[in-house]
């Protein structure tokens, strides 16, 4: 059962069916839309018309009492030749071949738009035979070829960028699918269905689309149910679906995050990744950056969510759907909005980068002077050790700011440290020095623990203007005097003395470190006596043959 209307046409009155009415008032709409920017339009419109109601007549006269599908596809298709309806096509062909010819000797730049913007031909999204939005179909009316591998192509391309590590194209890849999605406008109408297939607008196109489109929604296609591949295909295609509307989501929520960010940035860097005082955005340097980058960010922002909810109002309601002009200036403002945000985002990250690069700059100086001790840079560990044990040091030249050191200590101790200076070339400078108070004038024997890997290296003391002297043993860092010693030792007992010994047997595995012990005897002293370890060329009286010393465990004794 059918519902049927009645219709008034040049005065007359017929009864039609629904779905005819439908496809008649397609047609008349579209007929209107092509002449209406022609001379006359309007009066052949009307003849048109006049011309259908002449026909309707003969079909009421056959006995019909309504109008149906039908009769109205047989009088769109009984409507004669466009060219007697509208006499410019004639005219409009001969200028067609006309520029064929002279576009014979176009430029090398006008054969490349040619190529790139197909002459006939409007880019369009085919919604009739989209899978997501269409722009793929659409593409594929626009260039060519088979629309199973544009859509094959916009799926592997992106796979391939990711196995290359390409990430970043891949995001402007599907953000460029998007605004597209967005831009491009739908093929609705009949009109912008040839226009999407290069033929021309006119009458008779026009008719035979409508008729087709008629034919195509009286008689869909059962759905048959597929194999495999294709349950697999579906499964794909809903995987693409909801990447897309991920990604849009993730779009627009990372666009409202970087407005956020970038008012943090402005008004508040210390609660952002540019943390530390005195660092802040410079609105006196770049007065409109801050305010041009706001804008452009949302209003970036207002576009997409414009977009989305265009599109969506389109879905339901094609009439509701944006203006080629609409979208164009759509597209265009989505670019130069996001060029401002990006553009005006990165003069402020520069400028407080720049500014946190200032600031840890000072930071690092304050910090070097802070730990600068009599003209020389030594971290808090070590300072802590020399200052706890009375050590200066006097000379530092090529030490690599490193004075002393710790896990390699005679008897094992991994975090006991000592006095030890190294340098891959041998051209350190070092002499630490303390100072010790005697308590009475008298003969003193100054002892030490110590090793090295080359000769020049050496224990000394000062006293009443005279210098001592000692050596330090070439043994490297295995072995040792100290160890041999207390390798040799046979006698093992529960007192202190021999659990050192067994310590300083065990040490390196076993091996030792190759400390050895050093004495300097025969120092007379009378008030105070300054004594360290050196490879300063003015007080040993020779050169240092090796790359590294170290020293430990100084004590001054009375004879």
């Amino acid at each position: 059962m059918k519902k049927n209307i009645t219709i008034n046409m040049q005065g007359r009155l017929y009864a039609i069916d629904e779905d005819a009415y439908d496809l008649l008032k397609q047609y008349e709409d579209s007929l209107r839309n092509y002449f209406a920017c022609k001379e006359g339009g309007h009066e052949i419109v009307d003849d048109i018309e006049a011309r259908i109601a002449e026909l309707f007549d003969e079909v009421v006269a056959s006995g019909k009492a309504a109008i149906d599908i039908s009769d109205v596809q047989d009088i769109i298709g009984r409507m004669g030749n466009p060219q007697e309806m509208d006499g410019t096509d004639d005219e409009e062909e001969a200028h067609t071949q006309a520029d064929g010819k002279t576009g014979t000797a176009s430029s090398v730049f006008e054969q490349l738009k040619r190529v790139l913007l197909r002459p006939g031909k409007r880019l369009y999204r085919d919604t009739d035979n989209k899978k997501v939005a269409g722009v793929m179909a659409g593409l594929a009316h626009y260039y060519g070829g088979d629309v199973t591998w544009w859509r094959l192509a916009a799926i592997t391309i992106p796979l391939v960028l990711v196995c290359c590590h390409l990430h970043h194209i891949v995001f402007y890849w599907i953000l460029a699918y998007f605004i597209l999605g967005i831009t491009l406008p739908p093929a609705y109408s009949p009109e912008d269905r040839l226009r999407m297939n290069g033929r021309d607008v006119n009458p008779q196109n026009i008719a035979e689309e409508v008729t087709a489109d008629s034919v195509n929604q009286a008689q869909p296609q059962p759905r048959q149910r597929g194999g495999c591949l294709s349950t697999l295909g579906e499964m794909i295609l809903f995987g693409v679906k909801l990447v897309m509307w991920l990604t849009a989501v993730a779009v627009v929520l990372g666009c409202l995050w970087l407005l956020v960010m970038l008012l943090l940035l402005l008004f508040v860097p210390s609660l952002t990744i540019f943390n530390g005082a005195g660092v802040a955005f410079s609105w006196m340097e770049h007065p409109w950056v801050g305010s041009i980058g706001l804008v452009s960010l949302g209003l970036f922002i207002s576009l997409i969510v414009f977009g989305l909810t265009s599109s969506l109002r389109s879905r339901h309601n094609p009439n509701l759907s944006l203006s080629g002009a609409s979208r164009l200036a759509l597209a265009l403002l989505l670019v130069a909005s996001l060029t401002g945000a990006i553009a005006c985002g990165t003069i402020i990250i520069s400028n407080l980068a720049e500014q946190r690069s200032l600031h840890i700059q000072r930071q690092n100086e304050m910090w070097i002077k802070n730990n600068t001790h009599n003209g020389f840079y030594i971290d808090d560990d070590e300072w802590s050790y020399m200052k706890a044990n009375g050590w200066t040091l006097l000379q530092g030249d090529n030490c690599n700011d490193r004075y002393t050191a710790s896990g390699e200590y005679y008897t094992g101790n991994e975090d006991k440290r000592y006095l030890d200076c190294y340098d891959e070339n041998g051209a350190q400078l070092y002499r630490m020095e303390r100072t010790d108070s005697l308590q009475e004038k008298g003969t003193y024997t100054l002892t030490a623990v110590v090793r090295s890997d080359g000769p020049g290296a050496f224990v000394y003391a000062l006293a009443d203007g005279k210098i001592y002297r000692a050596e330090i043993p070439a043994e490297g860092n295995t072995g040792g005097t100290l160890w041999q010693e207390a390798k040799a030792t046979t006698q093992v007992t529960g007192d202190r003395p021999a659990r050192l010994l067994t310590k300083i047997a065990e040490a390196n595995d076993g091996n030792g470190y190759g400390w050895c012990k050093v004495e300097i005897k025969g120092i007379k002293a009378s008030r105070v006596v300054r004594y360290g370890v050196t490879t300063v060329p003015g007080i040993t009286k020779s050169h240092f043959d090796g790359t590294w010393f170290s020293a430990t465990d100084f004590r001054l004794a009375k004879d």
